[in-house]
């Protein structure tokens, strides 16, 4: 159970200041937790997502299946837990970066211990029958954890926890800076008045 926000925030306190609290506290104890857990399951090298997904399933003891469905961006990715193994199902219609952090997403659930849910809101579209019957799975029947939103504490955990994989597998969202000289200039004084730069 996840709990409120009493977490010794003072009454009247502005919902922008209790969101800004709450978002570093889950940060700060999902980083202490997923960089101790990464630091147990190490990271394959070379890396790959699907070779980390397999030290992942050695860890926790479970096999993981990982499958995709064409959902054409309506959700990106869901953790299908069953009885004796998880299925991570991603978008087939994602590029191989967006499947990967997807997929580094729904195994911060999973190492987080997050629970998922029991029942799938009706706009949520489902695993295919077909594609659910050849992984073994009951599509109405096991707890579902999907990527719709991240306006709860479990969603922005595993939000950190695949950034934090990402950062521990040396990986990038984004290319190698090129631009030198006024053209980078101009870009740091962007990302100033945006508000990106470092601390």
């Amino acid at each position: 159970m996840v709990a409120g926000h009493g977490d010794g925030q003072a009454a009247g306190a502005s919902t922008e200041t209790i969101n800004r609290h709450r978002y570093r506290r889950i940060r700060r104890d999902t980083r202490n937790r997923i960089n101790q857990l990464l630091g147990e399951i190490g990271t394959p090298q070379p890396w790959t997502i699907d070779a980390f997904v397999e030290r992942v399933a050695a860890f926790r003891g479970r096999p993981i299946e990982l499958a995709q469905h064409e959902w054409h961006g309506r959700v990106a990715g869901m953790w299908c837990a069953l009885e004796t193994a998880d299925a991570i199902v991603v978008d087939a219609t994602s590029t191989a970066l967006h499947r990967e952090h997807t997929i580094a997403h729904e195994l911060g659930h999973m190492l987080l211990g997050h629970q998922g849910r029991t029942s799938v809101p009706d706009d949520i579209p489902r695993v295919d029958p077909r594609l659910a019957k050849r992984m073994g799975i009951e599509t109405d029947l096991p707890p579902l954890r999907h990527r719709d939103h991240y306006d709860d504490d479990e969603e922005l955990a595993a939000e950190v926890a695949a950034s934090l994989i990402w950062r521990y597998a040396g990986r990038r969202l984004l290319p190698a800076r090129t631009l030198t000289g006024a053209a980078a200039a101009a870009v740091d004084r962007f990302a100033a008045v945006m508000g990106r730069t470092r601390r």
